[in-house]
């Protein structure tokens, strides 16, 4: 009797796991934030997909901001321990032909050997292609000038056309999405004495003729007594000159376009990231008529960089406290 009654209840145990079973959710894994410090070196708008940002940070990785929402998307949480460099974003490129198509300079000296890479995607970060660059040159995505201007930049005239300065071995170019990279000779640069080499690259949308961009800017993380420290190329990287007038008591930090034809220049008295910084804002009537107005001059790690919106002219304070407004209409 007793055994009889036994049976019958782990009979019933039984199913009632079973339906348990049946009708529990599965797990489902996220990011966890976790709201703390750190370094945002950089956000970065796209010019053609309103609401589509990116930012970038120094140990972090790189995110995109979901408008429907309101957070950020981790890009890089797949990186293994034997990668763990590539959360240093030295600088991201965005397409300004095509949206889904994203860019990635990354690399930490002091990790994996220091091991620098391209990573290449064509669904806005969801899934990423890997070129190792190691050879050619090295990234420091912690390293001083890490808040400088973008280095990594696509042809607004030919999408398969990149160009990237580097701390240590000069300008880049690639004629296939990044596939594949050769430096570019014109250009008298290889390195700085504070290692951090080309600060930013800067291709003019309004120079592109015959596909590709003509007029090219190119800033060197030096003082103008150890050489000059902001280039300029009329034919596409084919030579180089430099910029008459150009401050020569800083160092050029960061670099737009806007819309109203000027170039707005950021110059401090290092490479960064705690630095004084003054803005420049240059008018180019021609390849040899410059002016150079001072805009204005900030203290200590109070700004870094300029960001240029269709109407106006907005600024960002890309360190510890993640702070940006999220603008109407598209990015520049």
């Amino acid at each position: 009797m007793m055994f009889r009654q036994l049976l019958v209840m782990i009979a019933g145990l039984a199913l009632s796991v079973a339906a348990v079973a049946q009708t529990s959710v599965p797990y489902r894994w996220d990011s966890a934030a976790i709201g703390g410090g750190g370094f945002v070196s950089a956000v970065i708008a796209s010019k053609t997909q309103q609401n589509l940002f990116y930012a970038r940070t120094d140990v972090g990785g790189a995110y995109r901001w979901d408008q429907s929402a309101s957070r950020w998307i981790a890009l890089l949480d797949w990186v293994s321990d034997a990668e763990t460099g590539l959360l240093g974003v030295e600088s991201i490129a965005l397409d300004p032909r095509n949206s889904a198509n994203l860019y990635m300079l990354a690399g930490i000296s002091y990790f994996n050997n220091g091991r620098t890479v391209i990573l290449r995607s064509t669904d806005r970060g969801n899934t990423f292609a890997i070129t190792d660059v190691s050879s050619l040159f090295r990234a420091h995505g912690n390293g001083m000038g890490r808040q400088n201007s973008e280095r990594l930049q696509v042809d607004p005239g030919n999408s398969s056309v990149l160009f990237v300065g580097s701390r240590n071995a000069g300008l880049f170019k690639s004629t296939n999405a990044g596939a594949t990279w050769s430096r570019v000779p014109s250009l008298p640069v290889t390195t700085t004495p504070n290692e951090n080499g080309i600060s930013f690259v800067l291709l003019d949308p309004t120079s592109v003729s015959a596909g590709a961009a003509q007029r090219i800017f190119v800033g060197v993380s030096r003082f103008g007594s150890g050489g000059p420290n902001l280039y300029r190329s009329d034919n596409g990287g084919a030579t180089f000159g430099l910029v008459a007038g150009a401050p020569s008591a800083y160092m050029p930090q960061r670099a737009v376009r806007a819309s109203d034809g000027n170039l707005y220049f950021t110059y401090a008295n290092g490479a960064g990231p705690d630095v004084f910084v003054h803005e420049w804002r240059c008018k180019l009537e021609s390849s040899t008529q410059r002016e150079w107005h001072l805009r204005s001059s900030c203290a200590v790690r109070e700004w870094f960089g300029a960001v240029a919106q269709p109407t106006e002219l907005k600024y960002h304070a890309p360190f510890d406290e993640f702070r940006f407004q999220l603008v109407r209409g598209l990015g520049a």
